[in-house]
């Protein structure tokens, strides 16, 4: 007999107690609504940053739903190297499916900027939060695959920006240029990069040669994923993966 998954739920913080509250709209009417759970469900919830809880849900309101703690179970990172995604922001269908596959492989950092050669129907969105879609989507993200560390958001103004950014966490940290105009495979520097690296991507028209000439004063390695040129949404994931293993 198949043994049904419990469902998982992003709640932050998770305190130290013997009762939860969820209070986000969303995720309310989603159990209540979409799951029709009640009073006795056991439910999951996950804080982002390895805290892991089995819970029972006791009381389903309009508003809010009630869980009682069955146990706790802190999780540890797996070992071995960190990797940072610095992406554009793209097409919004193709951005969620970006943030939503380099969470679900365990990227700890996503650094989106807002690149110069910008598709003009992602410039149009003015007043669009892509942080907050791209935290939500990252949420989500993590409640189906069972990852239990939200990778850290960021959004800025420009490449250079990211890329400040980025070595004010990571002092040491590797670069990696994805470029259609370079044969050198990704798996050949392998082994030139440590624990920390950081795979930066271009947006559907690619890198400025602004941004190109800032990367190569950056030191940063510049390699390719193969012939076949892959979607501005596809690239980061297949380079971040390959550089995990």
């Amino acid at each position: 007999m198949i043994k049904m998954r419990v469902p998982r739920f992003y709640l932050n913080p998770i305190q130290s107690s013997e009762d939860l509250i969820i209070d986000d709209a969303q995720r309310v009417h989603h159990i209540s609504k979409v799951l029709r759970m009640n009073a006795g469900s056991k439910i999951e919830l996950f804080d982002g940053l390895g805290v892991g809880v089995q819970a029972t849900i006791t009381t389903v309101k309009r508003n809010k739903i009630e869980c009682q703690v069955n146990s706790i179970e802190k999780h540890s990172k797996e070992m071995g190297r960190c990797i940072s995604a610095i992406v554009p922001v793209i097409k919004k269908d193709a951005f969620a499916f970006m943030v939503q596959k380099l969470t679900e492989i365990g990227v700890a950092n996503i650094l989106i900027y807002r690149a110069e050669l910008e598709d003009q129907s992602v410039t149009k969105k003015k007043n669009f939060s892509w942080l907050d879609y791209a935290i939500e989507i990252a949420c989500l993200a993590c409640e189906q695959s069972g990852n239990n560390f939200l990778p850290i958001c960021t959004l800025t103004s420009s490449l250079p920006k990211a890329l400040t950014d980025f070595h004010k966490q990571f002092d040491k940290a590797g670069l990696v240029c994805l470029d259609t105009n370079n044969n050198l495979p990704i798996y050949e520097i392998i082994e030139q990069l440590n624990n920390n690296v950081a795979v930066i991507s271009g947006p559907e028209s690619g890198l400025s040669d602004n941004e190109l000439a800032i990367l190569k004063k950056s030191g940063a390695l510049s390699c390719s994923l193969g012939k076949n040129i892959l979607r501005a949404e596809t690239a980061p994931i297949v380079a971040a993966f390959s550089l995990m293993r």
